[in-house]
């Protein structure tokens, strides 16, 4: 049975805030929306951070034939991910940590760009502001296709705290502050597009 829940959309293109009623898992029907608003195909997906599972098990049912690249600074946690989906086929998992710049340009020479990466709560367990802007800049300058999507997902501490840019001079597509069965609390979904 699916829960539903009010959403708070930020469309930054129009400067309206909305109330929906999204379905609690419903991340892909999000991002396929956005993919029809860019007109943009999903060939390569890379999910970077916490509960890769959770969206790989939402993605992996709307892109079946889509190659995914798992990626976390945990071994354990990657090793999970592959015991949990030993039968698939359409995905790597890549040890990394995002804040490590020789790191992520070591990643990007072995698998070039993206159309969709996926972070998920992974950049509001760091305090650095600086190391989190770096990061954020790097994976969408240089791991995203033209017309590709950066989706960011954090948990929110406090829902009226202003949401934080990630991307300096680049407006979010989309901000969203959502809840999800999985999580304790609300999340925010936050959308770029390269353009």
């Amino acid at each position: 049975m699916n829960e539903k829940y009010d959403v708070n959309l930020i469309e930054t293109d129009k400067s309206v805030i909305k109330n929906y009623n999204f379905v609690s898992q419903d991340l892909p029907t999000i991002i396929k929306n956005y993919l029809l608003k860019v007109n943009t195909k999903i060939n390569k997906i890379l999910l970077i951070g916490n509960k890769s599972n959770y969206i790989y098990d939402q993605l992996h049912q709307v892109f079946s034939d889509v190659q995914f690249i798992i990626a976390n600074r945990s071994v354990k946690t990657l090793n999970l991910f592959n015991n949990k989906n030993i039968e698939e086929k359409n995905y790597l998992v890549h040890f990394i940590d995002v804040f490590d710049g020789r790191a992520l340009f070591n990643f990007t020479l072995k698998f070039n760009k993206f159309d969709l990466v996926i972070i998920s709560n992974l950049y509001n367990h760091n305090e650095n502001k600086k190391r989190i802007r770096y990061s954020a800049r790097f994976i969408f300058k240089h791991l995203i296709k033209k017309k590709g999507i950066f989706c960011i997902v954090n948990s929110i501490q406090d829902s009226e705290s202003n949401i934080f840019p990630y991307l300096k001079k680049v407006n979010p597509l989309l901000n969203n502050k959502i809840k999800m069965k999985i999580s304790e609390g609300p999340l925010n979904l936050t959308i770029y597009v390269k353009k």
